[in-house]
């Protein structure tokens, strides 16, 4: 018999970093239900800890395992969670502190949970339509009705978020931004004016627009580049992605390089450096490697679901995804087929916010 969908790396890390770092919480059971995981054990260590959480009570380890004793007393039941269990669940994970790092994570869990649904309700209704006083419309109307309660419970008609939730997440966001002080509460762009106006780059889309050949891509690869410095010299690490429909990867790069060399890009393309300047290249190429940002190239058709499935694999193995510049919105397909024209630029920039 063919095993139910499931994931449990995804549940792991969603439950070891939330052990890590329990600012992830409110986050996690707005959106998540103890049958979401297929674990036994993990749905029993998500149960402690949103009780914890909603008690108010601190999150580590030892209060995680004596709410799991006490629920076992109180239900008279097993649930295998052992100190054991609870060590090798956060061994290895990351101390995420934005929600966005857990995001790809609990979409995969959500995704099999989803899925598990609709495969015991099917076998359910399989065995109800084979019985010979079946009565077919009834079963069409019961359909109807579970796939409703389905996509209710999955939030896929909409997105309802309570004000209890709301105002949890608004004051942990506040709290996190407060903590980290200064005027820059977002990425810096490495430009003080327009960091202290727009305090640092937020959650959200920024589009840079200009006449043709001013600039716009040597600005932006600047912004790029001053976020990945602001974060090494944080001892920080930046996750981006960078698609450029003008530029290739050699030649994004050189003016990276150039960038943070103090170098021409005509003297790298030519040659013409000497030894200090070629040390200074290769130290500035040996900074860039080392940080987050990856390029994308290879599309067989550039458009933003194509972008979305790139940026979702980023997602899925780095575990968030800080920034992502696209050049330009223009040169995007639209996944309808149009390009160019009004409707599709806007198509494109309304699933691009997505």
């Amino acid at each position: 018999m063919q095993s139910l969908p499931s994931n449990p790396e995804a549940e792991r890390m969603l439950i070891g970093c939330s052990m890590l770092e329990p600012k992830l919480l409110p986050y996690l059971i707005s959106d998540l239900v103890e049958s979401d995981f297929s674990l036994p054990t993990m749905g029993a260590t998500f149960r402690a800890l949103k009780a914890l959480h909603l008690a108010h009570t601190d999150v580590n380890p030892a209060t995680v395992m004596d709410e799991v004793k006490r629920h076992e007393s109180a239900q008279g039941v097993v649930t295998g969670v052992t100190h054991a269990v609870l060590a090798e669940t956060y061994d290895g994970c990351p101390r995420f502190s934005r929600p966005e790092s857990i995001q790809a994570y609990m979409k995969l869990v959500k995704d099999a949970a989803l899925r598990r649904k609709l495969i015991r309700y099917a076998e359910v209704l399989s065995v109800q339509a084979a019985q010979p006083d079946a009565d077919p419309q009834g079963l069409v109307l019961q359909l109807s009705a579970k796939g409703h309660e389905l996509a209710q419970n999955t939030a896929l008609l909409t997105d309802l978020v309570s004000t209890e939730t709301a105002i949890s997440r608004t004051f942990q966001y506040l709290e996190d931004s407060w903590a980290r002080g200064g005027d820059c509460l977002g990425l810096s762009t490495g430009f003080q004016d327009l960091d202290r106006n727009l305090l640092g780059l937020q959650p959200g889309v920024y589009v840079i627009a200009a006449g043709t050949s001013v600039g716009k891509t040597t600005f932006t690869l600047n912004i790029v580049n001053n976020i990945l410095l602001d974060a090494a010299k944080k001892n920080e690490k930046r996750v981006g992605a960078l698609i450029s429909m003008e530029m290739g990867v050699e030649s994004l790069t050189i003016k990276m390089l150039a960038t943070r060399a103090h170098l021409s890009t005509r003297d790298i393309r030519k040659g013409t450096l000497n030894n200090e300047q070629r040390r200074d290249l290769m130290r500035a190429g040996q900074e860039l490697a080392a940080q987050g940002l990856h390029f994308v190239e290879g599309f067989n058709a550039i458009t933003p679901s194509a972008i979305a499935a790139k940026v979702e694999h980023l997602r899925a193995t780095h575990g968030r995804v800080d920034f992502l510049v696209v050049d330009y919105l223009q040169l995007l397909d639209s996944d309808n087929g149009g390009s160019g024209d009004y409707a599709a630029v806007t198509e494109i920039s309304r699933k691009m916010k997505q």
